[in-house]
């Protein structure tokens, strides 16, 4: 006669292995402390072409509103600028390119004087 296993057509259970339930325990390092006094970072081309750009999208899209609809959010603005910056001509990204260079340059100096 066949064993009992064989005739089980399900195959076997295999227990649950045991997961530990204790997260990583992450290890803080040693920030330096930022001078209050130091000059910011130059925004990157894409951020520069969003300050510039983002008052006029928000006219023109307020412009086109019908009554009773709302204002779109922050997010769907972005969203609108990253699309309309991805649909930018090399030449057209050169001038934020060539702002942020600039910007980057007058950084360094204030940088350089404050050292």
């Amino acid at each position: 006669m066949m064993s009992d296993e064989s005739e089980n057509d399900e195959p076997e259970e295999k227990p649950e292995k045991c997961k530990s339930t204790k997260k990583p325990v992450k290890r803080k390092s040693a920030k330096s402390e930022k001078d209050p006094n130091a000059p910011k970072r130059p925004s990157n081309p894409f951020f520069q072409f969003c300050q510039e750009q983002r008052p006029i999208l928000m006219e023109e899209l307020n412009s086109n509103l019908k009554p009773g609809e709302v204002e779109p959010t922050k997010q769907e603005l972005t969203r609108q600028l990253a699309v309309k910056w991805k649909t930018l001509s090399v030449n057209d990204k050169r001038v934020y390119v060539d702002m942020y260079e600039k910007s980057k340059e007058k950084y360094a100096a204030k940088c350089l004087n404050i050292k």
